[in-house]
């Protein structure tokens, strides 16, 4: 029987000495606390292969497994054990050479005859170390010993006789032994013998505590483990970047559109901006021209005014000289005015107030009152006289009468002859005056005619100049023409400037389809490359399954006996049988050459690709991973190849959008000039019409003017021949008055010719009448004499007051001849006067309206220069502002002197003359406005994006921009944070943009791809688990063997179960894998979308919160034990249910059989004893000890136990009960019956139970 016999400990954890366990039968140890118990079952999962490390916190308090168990050089664990042929070997754990470990050695012999040799003893003695006494002094025992085995994983593998298996618990490291060699020389059993997973096994039934989770482990590690391939979950620390470079990327990503648009933005505001500085400097030259301009109009305003000044202050002087001349003119009006007013009213007073014309007359018939007086008196006497003298008295008084009244008559024809010769005076005098008056009339009117036709021929010449200045004003001006050549030639410029952004554009299109049909052909390169990597991939895939099948299909199973089955069985099989799990192949007892009894001929038979030997396969295999290799080369370059046409293409399209932008800003700048053009075309015609309106409202203006001249000369005119004829009725007037008088005068005379004759007639009769009444009476008449006394005084009194007004008469009669003899003189005077007076007038109104003329003109002309020069220095000003906003916004646009030379001036600059100002203006404001908003968009994306970065320190882009930051706050000249030293760090965006972006995307692509094919990968590893388990499961329920003898129980049954599908991450998991995969099948070359993305940055979180590791596999599944008690289904999960689920010592009992199945199902060699360490069995019914022991028996197993307290049906199922000591080392119990006849006591209790102590050294 193949098994462990012993256990010797060599200055193990007994200090300083060697002691053995023996394990050929049921022990049972005993000892107290700290005795070394729990340290020796530990033993046996480390004699199977079990990692000692893992045992390490479970030994001896804070010492490790090495210092523990090796505390020294000589220390060394024996584990004697027999073969299938009874052949003794020791498997020996030993402290390597310079405390750097431990290592195994096989030894084919017993302890007692190698390793522990007398002749070894000195050796021991004298300290020598126990690596290089089984390096050296065994081997020249003649014992052969194993080569040093520093792995615990080919130790396990040869003392399970599993080398592939064993293998695959390290995937991809190779060992430097032959371990399958070894396996066949050391292993336990025969060469056909196969165990797996009993050192698990071993360490689950050590303590009773924890024992579900400890089985749980045991068929995790046993059977799931070395058939899945669970990797660490697919997070790490550093997925941290990963995402923050991915957010950081996903986050630019979102303004990349924009920062695309701002980087286009960028490459106009510098266009702009050198746009700017071309016009500036146009601007510049303009201000120049304006300011010279200003100071002409300003010189020439200064002299204007100097003429006006001189104008007004000559205007002032004649007008003081003819207000003068009006003055004095106006004096001597007022003068002969009062003069002729005063000599009229002298003659009313004279003539209405003192009748002074009546006593006129009354003095001159003076003589003939008195005259009427004395014959008055006469006839007075006449009547008072005798009768007798009465006629001779009348004679006498008849004569007398006619004697006066011949004297009276003569007297007043000689008046009358006076009046008339005064009358034809006068008529004369009237009529020289009326001549005189119609000659001056007519000499002045003359004068007035020559006067007004020179009036006529000034208002002509002015009417002639303002038609031709009227004609003039409907064509443009020298400015004018000038404005329009300039802005035709600035249309021209820039027609031709978009003409040739035309060609550049459709040149750069062409371009643009030839890198992109490059583009194109690399992509499907690229493709054809990838697919050909697949299928290399696939051919090397496929070849690997074949060199390296999966543990526990029948390809690993027939390549690992180590049997010649490629020329016969491999021939013959179906392939799709050599990947199956589940045939459980065996070997037969003889071998033979037919298949079910059926002999073949082979040779007919091709050999299939599974069945290829390892050496072919091995060839195969190189070949394909260096044709995989070749490929990956090939898609390498495909792939750089494809990047740089995808490059390529970026820089053709931004290329073409710069073209683009560079052609709509010469359509704009087109447009602009033919806009601008449009406005001079307007502003000149508008001109013109606006001049051809004021000159023809000047020419409406003078010809009103003229009209009113002429018509105030002409009113002129008439006013003078009006004065002419109010003077000629005047004349008239008075020449009727004196003529009036005259006639007068002369009727005076007349009438008192007749009133003389007329006297002297009634006096003639009135004496002839009394002379004829005295001759008829004598007597007196006494009323005739109171009538003629009444006659005589009255003439008495007439003469008096006549003679009273002799003085005034002659006073009227001086002031006739001498005052109002020189009122026609003073009329005349009077009139030259007032016709000096008004000349005087009139030249002061012409002389102040030539004057006004002139001036006004001057005003005019110096309103016009002021008004113009209002407007150019507005327009300086303006220009002044539009400079300085110009300058602003130009020096926060930093541009580069390469930039400046490379800048094709626009049509705005080339003009140099103020009447091309507008175009400037113009296109500078345009610029202005453009610029600014444009630069605005770029400060805004800037700050969005910079933001966006800052929002992930972390990532790399961030830290790409850091440097390039830095770099620049180094170089630059603008205050970080200023509108310059965003716009200069726009370069610093545009590579990141299109250098560091594509470089971090590209890596960050494959970093995803990594990540997501992991996580992916990860799914089809806990979906694969899933399986497995399930599988397992099926395999625990069909393939273990719970026979047993125990009526109680029945249907015992272990399942496992998968928890994968009841985690939380799963649904996530399971969406995120497939969404994957389909990812991969189309957007291979790209960032995944931003779902999942998140997908799998939340699975990552979840991972690593969850802190999975790659031997997490027991957190995946559960283990159920069930099995029916007198009826009723018992569940057992965990080690709660383990103690109270059934009664005392039944759900051990159950443990156990399902123990007992696995062990046989792990080593289905019954020949191979399976050693079981166990700390304690706990409280059994004695029936079903002997069950238990039994059922050990049967199935080939030994128990190693560590129970203190044991009844004595317990302790006499057991060959060998041990006490430990840590002094004393280990001790035997015996029997009484085995015991020294020597010992009186065990003597005494014959029949009972007694134990003695024996030492083994």
């Amino acid at each position: 029987m193949s098994g462990l016999k012993s256990i010797i400990l060599h200055h193990s954890y007994f200090r300083g000495l060697r002691v053995r366990i023996e394990c050929d039968g049921h022990t049972n140890l005993q000892g107290t606390n700290g005795a070394g118990k729990t340290s020796a079952l530990r033993l046996i999962p480390m004699f199977y292969g079990y990692e000692p490390n893992r045992l390490v916190d479970k030994v001896a308090g804070k010492d490790s497994f090495i210092n523990y168990y090796l505390p020294n050089r000589q220390s060394m664990l024996v584990f004697e054990y027999t073969r299938a042929d009874d052949e003794r070997c020791c498997a020996v754990m030993y402290r390597k050479e310079g405390d750097a470990g431990f290592a195994y050695r096989f030894v084919k012999a017993d302890a007692d005859a190698s390793v522990f040799h007398p002749d070894m003893e000195a050796l021991f003695a004298a300290g020598e170390d126990a690596g290089s006494i089984l390096r050296h002094q065994v081997p020249a025992l003649d014992i052969r010993v194993s080569p040093e085995i520093n792995r615990i994983v080919d130790f396990r593998s040869i003392i399970q006789n599993d080398p592939t298996g064993g293998g695959r618990r390290v995937q991809g490291a190779r060992s430097r032994i032959d371990v399958r060699t070894l396996a066949g020389q050391f292993g336990l059993g025969s060469i056909r013998t196969r165990m797996q997973h009993i050192d698990a096994l071993t360490t689950v039934s050590i303590k009773k505590d924890q024992m579900m989770a400890r089985l749980k482990e045991m068929i995790v590690d046993s059977l799931l483990s070395d058939v899945v391939n669970l990797g660490a979950p697919p997070s790490h620390i550093k997925n941290e970047g990963l995402w923050s470079d991915l957010k950081s990327l996903t986050a630019f990503g979102e303004h990349e559109k924009t920062v695309k648009q701002a980087l286009t933005d960028f490459e106009s505001v510098k266009d702009n901006r050198l746009a700017l500085d071309g016009c500036r400097r146009a601007l510049s030259d303009l201000q120049a021209l304006g300011a010279d301009q200003a100071a002409l109009l300003g010189r020439q305003m200064a002299g204007i005014n100097l003429d006006i000044e001189a104008l007004s202050t000559e205007l002032a002087s004649k007008r003081e000289a003819l207000d003068e001349q009006i003055s004095r003119q106006r004096a001597e009006v007022n003068t002969y005015t009062s003069q002729v007013q005063r000599l009229e009213a002298e003659r009313d007073n004279w003539e209405t107030e003192r009748n002074i014309r009546h006593w006129e007359a009354e003095l001159a018939n003076l003589p003939m009152v008195r005259s009427d007086l004395d014959a008055a008196r006469d006839r007075l006497q006449v009547l008072k006289a005798e009768s007798e003298n009465i006629a001779h008295e009348a004679d006498m008084a008849k004569a007398a009468i006619n004697q006066q009244l011949e004297q009276d008559l003569d007297a007043l024809e000689t008046r009358q002859h006076q009046a008339q010769e005064a009358r034809d005076a006068l008529r004369s005098q009237h009529q020289q005056a009326i001549e005189a008056l119609e000659q001056s009339r007519e000499q002045e009117l003359e004068a007035f005619e020559e006067q007004l036709a020179q009036v006529r021929h000034e208002c002509e010449a002015l009417l002639e100049d303002a038609r031709e200045q009227e004609r003039q004003a409907r064509e443009p001006s020298a400015t004018e023409l000038e404005q329009r050549r300039n802005a035709a030639d600035a249309v021209a410029l820039a027609r031709e400037q978009r003409e040739q952004t035309e060609r550049d554009l459709e040149r750069l299109r062409q371009q643009l389809e030839q890198v992109s049909t490059g583009e194109r052909s690399a992509e499907q390169h690229y493709e054809r490359a990838r697919g050909e990597l697949q299928e290399a991939k696939a051919r090397r895939d496929g070849i690997h399954s074949l060199l390296y099948p999966e543990d526990g299909t029948l390809l690993a199973y027939l390549r690992a006996s180590g049997l010649p089955w490629h020329e016969n069985l491999g021939k013959a099989i179906n392939p799709a049988l050599l990947t199956r799990t589940d045939l459980a192949p065996t070997l037969s007892g003889q071998a033979g050459s037919d298949l079910y009894g059926v002999c073949l001929d082979l040779d007919a038979i091709a050999l299939p690709a599974a069945a290829e030997s390892e050496a072919a396969l091995q060839q195969q295999l190189s070949r394909a991973e260096q044709a995989m290799q070749r490929v990956e080369l090939e898609l390498g370059r495909c792939e750089e190849k494809w990047q740089g046409a995808q490059q390529d293409q970026a820089r053709a399209k931004e290329a073409l959008v710069r073209a683009r932008q560079a052609h709509d800003k010469a359509g704009e700048r087109y447009a602009q000039a033919e806009h601008s053009a449009e406005l001079i075309q307007r502003e000149v015609k508008d001109s013109i019409e606006a001049r051809t309106v004021q000159a023809a409202e000047h020419v409406r203006h003078l010809a009103l003017q003229t009209k009113d001249r002429i018509s105030q000369e002409q009113q002129r005119r008439n006013q003078l021949k009006a004065q002419f004829t109010q003077r000629r009725d005047a004349l008239k007037r008075s020449h009727d008055e004196q003529l009036d008088a005259a006639k007068a005068a002369l009727e005076a005379v007349q009438e008192a010719v007749d009133q003389r004759r007329s006297a002297a007639a009634q006096d003639l009769a009135a004496i002839e009448q009394a002379r004829d009444e005295r001759l008829r009476g004598a007597g007196v008449d006494v009323a005739s004499i109171r009538e003629t006394e009444q006659r005589v005084k009255s003439l008495s009194d007439r003469i008096g007051q006549t003679q009273s007004m002799d003085e005034p008469v002659r006073e009227y009669r001086y002031w006739l001849k001498h005052h109002w003899a020189g009122l026609e003189a003073l009329k005349e005077s009077l009139y030259q006067a007032q016709n000096a007076l008004t000349e005087g007038k009139r030249q002061a109104k012409d002389c102040k309206a030539s004057y006004n003329t002139r001036i006004n003109a001057l005003k005019d002309q110096a309103k016009q220069l002021g008004a113009g020069l209002k407007r150019l220095e507005e327009q300086l000003r303006d220009w002044e502002q539009l400079a300085r906003s110009a300058s602003e916004l130009s020096d926060s646009i930093p541009v580069s002197t390469e930039e400046i030379a490379a800048h094709q001036p626009g049509a705005a600059e080339h003009t140099g003359s103020l009447e091309s100002a507008a175009l400037v203006t113009d296109e500078l404001r345009r610029l202005i406005k453009a610029t600014a908003e444009t630069k605005d968009t770029v400060i805004k994306a800037f700050t969005r994006c910079v933001a966006a970065l800052n929002q992930h320190p972390d990532s790399q882009v961030y830290q790409k921009w850091q440097h390039l930051h830095n770099a620049r706050l180094h170089t630059s000249l603008h205050t970080e944070g200023s509108e310059a030293f965003r716009i200069e760090s726009m370069a610093d965006l545009r590579r990141i943009v299109e250098h560091d972006l594509p470089e971090i995307r590209k890596a960050l692509i494959e970093n995803v791809k990594s990540a997501g094919g992991a996580m992916a990968r990860y799914y089809e590893e806990l979906k694969d688990i899933d399986l497995r388990v399930s599988q397992v499961s099926r395999t625990l329920e069909t393939r273990i063997n719970t026979e047993h003898d125990f009526e109680a129980i029945s249907d015992i049954r272990i399942r496992l179960l998968s928890r994968i599908t009841q985690f939380d991450f799963w649904p996530q998991l399971k969406a995120f894998a497939r969404d994957w995969h389909e990812w991969e099948l189309t957007r291979h070359h790209d960032l995944p979308s931003e779902t999942l993305r998140i997908g799998l940055s939340s699975l990552d979180k979840m991972f690593r919160s969850a802190r999975m590791t790659t031997s997490d596999l027991g957190s995946l599944v559960e283990l159920e034990i069930q099995f029916t008690e007198n009826g009723r289904i018992v569940p057992i999960r965990n080690d709660n249910d383990l103690r109270n689920s059934s009664s005392t010592g039944l759900s051990s009992i159950a443990v156990v059989v399902l123990f007992g199945g696995l062990s046989r199902f792990l080593c289905p060699d019954e020949s191979v004893t399976i050693t079981w360490p166990i700390d304690e069995l706990g409280e059994l019914h004695p029936s079903n000890i002997d069950k238990l022991f039994r059922m050990m028996d049967r199935k080939n197993i030994v128990l190693l136990c560590a129970q203190p307290t044991a009844s004595h049906e317990f302790l006499r199922r057991y060959k060998h009960r041990l006490l430990l000591s840590k002094d004393h080392g280990v001790r035997d119990f015996v029997y009484a019956n085995q015991a020294s006849p020597n010992n009186p006591l065990a003597q005494l209790l014959a029949g009972s139970e007694a134990l003695t102590e024996g030492d083994q050294a």
